[in-house]
């Protein structure tokens, strides 16, 4: 019998060959790339989204909620 894991694996790797799975956006690479580094400065993080008009917006929707919540 095969581990729940594996059989997991191999469902995921059949779907992933049989679908077409859009790329992540550039800004998402690099943030990912950057959240490996011990000391991420926050100015980095804004200059990479800041590229981006679509996710600038949703972070700056999630602020706005944040600090209307908190007041």
């Amino acid at each position: 019998m095969k581990h729940p894991e594996a059989v997991l694996f191999t469902n995921l790797l059949a779907f992933t060959e049989e679908s077409f799975l859009p790329a992540l956006p550039t800004v998402a690479y690099k943030l990912i790339s950057i959240s490996s580094k011990e000391e991420i400065g926050m100015k980095e993080i804004a200059d990479i989204i800041s590229k981006d008009a679509s996710l600038s917006a949703k972070v700056l929707k999630i602020a706005k909620s944040a600090l209307q919540a908190s007041l």
